[in-house]
């Protein structure tokens, strides 16, 4: 079942250690991210009253969000967060990482990708299409009247009649030829976006960039119309094209407007995507040389003030204050003794938290990553070292060089994967 940890003191010795792991290493954790939400608060907010609103049966549009920010500014950190809320609300949520097997300019692979994380709160970890809607074990949360509502897809205006053949014909085990599991195998992959021969089964084609923005909106009517609320799709990592050649790169934008374009995005759907400031500011790769989506995505005017209900999630714009860096540092130290016990805690004294977070929040460090993903690490890494050795006590003395080593560290670790 979905994480229902409320506090450090639920957490097992083990998953907190789990947790301090994720953190030394600069990933989001599996488990606990929910209780670092120290500076996101208002973001957070505004992404509820999205879920609240998309839910409503009176709902006929989707919704866009794009989390902007540097390396290491929390926006993968975000995303978890909302996909954890996604599944509270009654959600199904779908979590795609662009990478070189998931690139951007390939749309049948995006789709695919979407229909095999299509994940929920009671199958978090049994991921896709074929898991949820299986026909003689289906997600708990959409099992009551299972047959009567797979008997009315067909039937559903929006859906596209491939689509709608082919879920029939899974959740209801509607087999052709001698081997029906395979049959149900071939079905359950078509959903998921593989090229499968449905031979006999009335499903032609295959799903692609010409029919893609109709079979996303399939997905999105079909799991409404089983009894979740509605769609998540979080898409990580986009800022990946702009290592692509031209052409692919143009190709990766028209993906990426199929997938935001309004008059395209299904009711009762949220699709949040991640970006990196170089794709505003880039002119020669970013997203302005694309004007069709530019002038879908580009910012608005700037301000004085932050509007948190915009489109653009510019975390760029609301950075840490000290008290949320402390917040974070106090959390990092509570888990720690959880995971490792408390006999060494009190030589990572409150006075270095602060030091810490004085030094993140100020702005006059210049460095390759965000002053969070550091700020964690440095944190991690010193109750680390205090656990292992009686005699480490941290200084405050050097606290901007410390900055520095720890975000040179995480260069040549990220240079060294690369390789």
């Amino acid at each position: 079942m979905f994480e229902g940890i409320k506090s450090v003191s639920e957490l097992s010795r083990s998953t907190a250690r789990s947790i301090i792991e994720s953190l030394a290493d600069g990933v989001v954790p599996r488990v606990g991210a929910h209780l670092f939400t120290a500076g996101r608060e208002k973001w957070l907010h505004s992404l509820d009253e999205d879920l609240e609103d998309l839910s409503d049966d009176a709902c006929y549009d989707g919704r866009l969000r794009i989390i902007n920010g540097r390396n290491g500014d929390g926006k993968t950190h975000l995303m978890h967060l909302l996909r954890q809320r996604a599944w509270s609300a009654g959600f199904a949520v779908s979590y795609v990482v662009i990478s070189d097997q998931v690139p951007l300019h390939r749309w049948d692979l995006v789709y695919g990708e979407i229909g095999k994380s299509i994940a929920t709160r009671c199958h978090p970890e049994s991921p896709g299409l074929r898991s949820i809607l299986n026909p003689r074990s289906p997600d708990p949360d959409i099992a009551q009247d299972f047959v009567s509502k797979v008997v009315d897809i067909r039937s559903m205006s929006g859906l596209h009649p491939n689509f709608a053949e082919a879920i029939y014909r899974y959740c209801t085990e509607q087999t052709v030829n001698v081997d029906s599991q395979q049959d149900m195998l071939l079905l359950g992959s078509w959903l998921e976006g593989y090229a499968s021969r449905l031979s006999g089964m009335g499903v032609t084609g295959k799903i692609d960039r010409a029919n893609g923005a109709a079979m996303l909106r399939s997905v999105a009517l079909a799991l409404r119309r089983f009894g979740f609320r509605g769609l998540v799709i979080l898409v990580d990592e986009v800022e990946s094209v702009l290592s692509q050649t031209k052409p692919r790169r143009r190709e990766s934008y028209q993906t990426l407007r199929l997938l935001v374009d309004r008059e395209n995005m299904p009711a009762h759907t949220l699709i949040a995507a991640s970006t990196t400031p170089p794709m505003y500011t880039d002119l020669e790769r970013g997203m302005s040389t694309y004007p069709a989506l530019w002038s879908r995505l580009k910012p608005e005017l700037d301000t004085d003030f932050v509007n948190y209900n915009a489109t653009l999630i510019d975390l760029t714009r609301t950075p840490l204050s000290k008290s949320d860096y402390l917040e974070i540092a106090q959390c990092i130290r509570a888990i720690h003794g959880q995971a490792r016990g408390q006999d060494h805690l009190n030589r990572v004294q409150q006075s270095f938290l602060t030091a810490a977070a004085n030094v993140a929040a100020s702005g006059h460090l210049t460095l390759t990553y965000s002053p969070t993903r550091v700020f964690v690490k440095l944190i991690t890494e010193t109750l680390e070292l205090a656990h292992q050795h009686p005699d480490y006590c941290p200084s405050t003395n050097d606290m901007d060089e410390q900055f520095g080593n720890i975000d040179q560290r995480i260069k040549n670790r990220s240079q060294v994967s690369k390789e």
